[in-house]
């Protein structure tokens, strides 16, 4: 779904071990809406009568969208009358059964994309005896890391990338060199070793013509680890999924492999959550929502250790098909038909049209259509595919637009469409095979009946009609005479005369016409050869050479060397280099040479320079050079010589600054100095005796280059980088120094933990970063780097600046906590890191945090004491070390959450009143909180005693007038008591005692006037039973003379036997013995 430009990066070695690096930019393009039927090009080929032979025709073949191609396997068509031929398809090819007889012809052949779009083309056909016989191809074989799945054994399909070009590959016989075995399925199995291999193997087609290539087979430790299998892993969207290493990645020869760097472990649509679970495990959580194609990719190694310098590194990536989390709707790619008119209909497969990103909803799509068919054309669905036709009267060029309805039965059905044009038929158009005359003569016509071998896709219907004729190319005339083309070619011109036609059928349709071609090879006698040299001067002997003419058409049959000075001779010569013996020694020879072809011979070349034969010294043998600081020794043997003795020599050096020729040199070396380093120099060498003219120049040397060791390198700089389990990981990088001639075949790293060197590392050529694992310390690290060339080690770099080596801290234990009064109380003991776990900090750089119920980290405290809580809420508490190296936090990761502790303290005093009721008084009382802990109540009353009392509660005492009573309450909970509340009350003072009388009952029989008895009313009068005696204004010495008991017991009334009967009178009674005599209230007596 992506579209623009990206890069990678690859790497190549050569036999030597020598590697290179080099960068491929990728140009995405977006994506076609419409399904384009694919590209068939026509194809020829030339085969001998009675031979079977596989063509490539897929080679020139392509898709517009990139689609893959295959062959219609039924797609063949063959012309009608063409005894003996026959095609099939197998695989990427086309086999063809020519004839037996000579014959031009063609047959048609369908190719498929992926979503079922077809289109054909020919492929030409020449059956000729004349055909010259091909060579088998084999190529070359690799194995790779990919092909040893399980121990050191591989089958290699050799004949995978051979061909047969006049032939097939099943006709090949396959014969190995020893080191490999050919099996039955005619695959070459191979064993992996501890040395690289090169098997050469031959094979010999059916006319005993061979080809050899060679299996290049790596050792063991050329082997880096490689995905098990190209299948994809699949993973509902948002769901994790481990990936055991063991289970993906294999290793050639056995063993296990590790991840190198976390960093170097990535996936486009993970959720951003850590993709490395430990050193063997990644881990794979897709984006919320994603569904499609994703992978992991990562650097292992199979060493024992991410920075093992033995270890085989390789970049691997895992496919992942990450699943939709629910059903999605199906997609549907616009598609394309053709149909003609009055013809059957035409179908179109819509299942390869329809994509689906559920599985299991694979051949479950139903396809229904909708509409869009007009005009004559009218569209229908069976099953999965589409059948368009188009009525008899239907013009060429309609075009509709069909709409369909898709649904794989789970989700709301989308609509597609298909494109429908109308074409003017649907036969194949006419093939117009090429013509071929590889012989004609300059100026002479020859008559072309090219209608003979091109097809005609209505046979019995109708001929094929010559339209017309002209020339392409070359120089000549072509003149059209009914079904003939008379072609002649110019009285002077040489070369190839291509002549077009055209060609068509009988629907007179001039869409439907083709061109075809008549080639003519127009050929002449050659032209004068080039001015002969004289290469070589021996004994008797002169080596002539000339370059050769242009043949005009016809190939050179031969050469004719003739003198025309000195001793007359001649000589027949089959190639532009002959050796002319037989000569006189000390003659001066000048000679000419002719070109002959079937035409005839060429006029002379020019004459060539003296040649005085003589025996000049043989070829010295390629001299040998070894390298110094800026210079280059050459040594070389003194070559044989049939004549005089080697009197001196001269050199010659080529290459860079310092190159050139010394002359006059005698003996057999020499030392060359003030050379460049780094620059490839060769060196050959020229004997010279007596002869005229010096030996030939030997062979050049084998390249060699001046070196020195590398210069000393720049301090490298250092990374941190994520850890690697419990140790801590450094990105070591330096520039690459001064190779001073020669490129660096590797480098070594120490790394110095204080200032002692702890490992030595070594590193491979091109490699200018290194990952290393080193333990944790508090001590600091640096790093010293230095190169190696062939000339030996180069000076140690300065060191890096000083790093230390800190990783997070250790997880601190789960904290002991006690609640107190406001705080919480954190037991170090139960958390502090052991050393061990500091991972590369001090003491001094380490504090704890803290987290109270899971929220925010707090550093401001003792270690210990948690202040500021609330007394009653419970609190779970975590803990976190924090180690500042270098200005920079690395933090553990949190302890498991302490038990919940609740803090309390002292609860408050509780709360007293008292409420006088007269002659009672009661005490309430109330908490005023908890303060953290439950609490009982206790209570004194009176000074009586504590005892337990509700948390909230009253008690009433007392029972009279003017009682003191007191109370004490005091709450405790775990803490401990509170302060006790106190509170004391007393009782109403008694009110006056008050008597008097009302009236009683009515006594009619005591008195005239209507009597009624005393009623005497009391309160607040607790004395007793006392005696009473009556009185009023009336009677003031007594009503009477009778007193009567009353029991006077607080309140109260009693009717009395005294009465009254006269109205406006006060009356009352006297307690005998009580105050003194007093009078009671005396009140106003109404008659009764």
């Amino acid at each position: 779904d992506s579209t623009g430009t990206d890069t990678f990066t690859y790497k190549v070695r050569d036999n030597l071990g020598k590697e290179g690096i080099a960068t491929v930019h990728v140009g995405i393009a977006p994506g076609e809406d419409v399904n384009q039927a694919p590209y068939a090009v026509k194809d020829a080929v030339v085969v001998r009568p009675g031979r079977e032979v596989a063509v490539p025709v897929l080679a020139n073949d392509s898709d517009p969208e990139g689609d893959q191609i295959s062959l219609v396997k039924k797609g063949i068509k063959l012309p009608e009358g063409v005894a003996g031929l026959d095609g099939r398809v197998s695989g990427d090819r086309v086999l063809v059964q020519a004839p037996n007889d000579e014959v031009e012809t063609s047959l048609r052949y369908t190719i498929v994309d992926e979503r079922g779009a077809e289109a054909s083309a020919v492929l030409q056909i020449t059956v000729d005896e004349d055909v010259p016989l091909l060579f088998p191809i084999a190529r070359d074989d690799r194995v790779k890391s990919e092909d040893v799945k399980d121990g050191t054994t591989v089958e290699v399909d050799v004949l995978a990338n051979d061909e047969d070009p006049d032939g097939t590959t099943d006709s090949l016989k396959l014969v190995v060199e020893n080191g490999g075995t050919v099996l039955p399925d005619r695959k070459v199995r191979v064993k992996v070793g501890d040395e690289r291999q090169l098997l050469r193997y031959t094979l010999t087609d059916q006319d005993e013509q061979e080809s050899s290539a060679f299996i290049h087979v790596p050792a063991l430790s050329d082997l880096r680890p490689v995905v098990k299998s190209s299948a994809s892993i699949e993973v509902v969207s948002g769901e994790k999924i481990d990936v055991p290493l063991s289970e993906y990645v294999t290793v050639a020869g056995g063993g296990s492999v590790v991840i190198t760097e976390a960093e170097k472990v990535s996936a486009v649509h993970a959720n951003g959550d850590a993709l490395v679970k430990d050193e063997r495990t990644l881990v794979y959580t897709s984006a919320q929502g994603y569904f499609g194609s994703d992978a992991l990719t990562f650097e292992v190694t199979d060493g024992a250790g991410p920075d093992d310098p033995k270890g085989r590194k390789a970049t691997l990536s895992i496919p992942i098909t990450v699943l939709p989390p629910d059903n999605q709707q199906p997609t549907f790619t616009r598609g394309q038909v053709n149909v003609a008119p009055g013809e059957k209909a035409v179908s179109l497969d819509l299942a390869e049209l329809t994509d689906d990103p559920d599985p299991k909803d694979a051949g479950k799509h139903t396809f229904r259509y909708v509409g869009g068919a007009s005009g004559g054309i009218s569209a229908r669905v069976e099953g999965d595919k589409l059948l368009v036709e188009a009525s008899s009267n239907v013009k060429k060029g309609t075009a509709a637009t069909l709409t369909l309805s898709i649904t794989d039965g789970e989700t709301e059905p989308i609509e597609g469409t298909v494109d429908v044009t109308v074409t003017a038929s649907t036969r194949e158009l006419p093939t117009a095979n090429t013509d071929t005359f590889p012989e004609s003569n300059q100026g002479e016509t020859i008559t072309v009946s090219p209608l003979d071998n091109d097809v005609n896709p209505f046979p019995g219907e109708g001929d094929l009609r010559l339209i017309r004729a002209e020339r392409q190319s070359g120089d000549g005339e072509a003149v059209v005479t009914g079904d003939k083309i008379k072609i002649t070619p110019g009285a002077k011109f040489v070369g190839t005369l291509t002549v077009r036609y055209r060609i068509g059928d009988v629907t007179e349709d001039p869409d439907r016409e083709v061109d075809g071609l008549v080639v003519l090879t127009v050929q002449g006698k050659p032209d004068a050869p080039g001015k002969p040299t004289v290469s070589s001067v021996q004994d008797r002997t002169v080596v002539l050479s000339w370059s050769p003419p242009a043949n005009n058409g016809a190939e050179i049959t031969g050469y004719t060397v003739r003198s025309v000075q000195g001793a007359s001779y001649e000589k027949k010569c089959s190639s532009t280099t002959c050796t002319l013996d037989g000569l006189t020694n000390n003659v001066k020879y000048l000679f000419q040479v002719t070109a002959t072809n079937r035409v005839g011979e060429s006029d002379p070349s020019a004459s060539s320079d003296e040649a005085r034969p003589d025996a000049r010294p043989d070829t010295p043998a390629a001299p040998s050079l070894t390298y110094g600081d800026k210079q280059l020794t050459v040594n070389w043997t003194t070559p044989s010589t049939p004549g005089s003795p080697v009197q001196y020599y001269t050199l010659e050096l080529s290459g860079g600054v310092g190159a050139g020729q010394k002359t006059n040199i005698t003996g057999n070396s020499y030392t060359w100095t003030g050379l460049e380093n780094g620059s490839s120099y060769t060196a050959r060498v020229q004997a010279h005796n007596l002869a005229p003219e010096a030996s030939s120049w030997s062979p050049d040397s084998l390249p060699e280059v001046p070196s020195g060791p590398p210069a000393k390198p720049a301090a490298p700089t250092t990374a941190e980088m994520a850890a690697v389990g419990d140790r801590a990981q450094m990105q070591v990088n330096w520039n690459a120094p001064d190779d001073n001639g020669d490129s660096i075949d590797g480098y070594e790293v120490q790394v110095i933990r204080g200032s002692s060197v702890v490992q030595t590392i070594p590193v491979g050529a091109g490699t200018t970063s290194q990952a290393i694992v080193v333990d944790t310390s508090t001590t600091t690290y640096t790093f010293k780097v230095h190169a190696t060339n062939r000339s030996g080690w180069g000076a140690w770099s300065d060191p890096s600046a000083a790093r230390r080596a800190t990783i997070k801290p250790g997880t601190p234990g789960t904290p002991s906590v006690t609640a107190g009064d406001r705080k919480l109380t954190v037991d170090p003991a139960s958390y502090e890191l052991a050393d061990s776990d500091l991972n590369g900090a001090s003491r001094s750089e380490m504090k704890y945090q803290y987290s109270l119920n899971g929220g925010g980290w707090q550093g401001s405290w003792d270690g210990s004491t948690i202040s500021g809580v609330n007394n009653g809420d419970p609190y779970q508490v975590r803990i976190r070390a924090v180690a500042t190296v270098s200005g920079k936090d690395y933090i553990s990761d949190p302890s498991a959450s302490s038990a919940s502790k609740t803090p309390y303290g002292i609860p408050p005093a509780p709360s007293v009143s008292a409420q006088n009721n007269g002659q009672s008084i009661t005490f309430s009382w109330s908490p005023n909180g908890d303060n953290g802990a439950p609490i009982t109540t206790e209570i004194n009353v009176d000074g009586n005693g504590w005892k337990s009392a509700n948390n909230s509660g009253s008690t009433t005492v007392g029972n009279g007038y003017s009682q003191t009573h007191s109370i004490k309450v005091r709450v405790h909970n775990k803490a401990g008591y509170s302060d006790v509340t106190s509170k004391s009350a007393t009782t109403s003072n008694p009110p006056a005692p008050r008597v008097w009388v009302t009236q009683g009952s009515l006594d009619p029989q005591a008195c005239v006037n209507r009597c009624a008895n005393f009623f005497v009313n009391w309160q607040n009068l607790s004395i007793g039973n006392k005696q009473v005696k009556c009185y009023s204004s009336a009677y003031p010495g007594g009503v009477s003379s009778y007193t009567y008991n009353v029991n006077f017991d607080g309140n109260g009334g009693v009717e009395i036997a005294c009465h009254q009967g006269r109205d406006g009178v006060d009356v009352w009674i006297d307690i005998i013995g009580w105050g003194d005599g007093v009078d009671t209230e005396k009140n106003y007596w109404p008659r009764p």
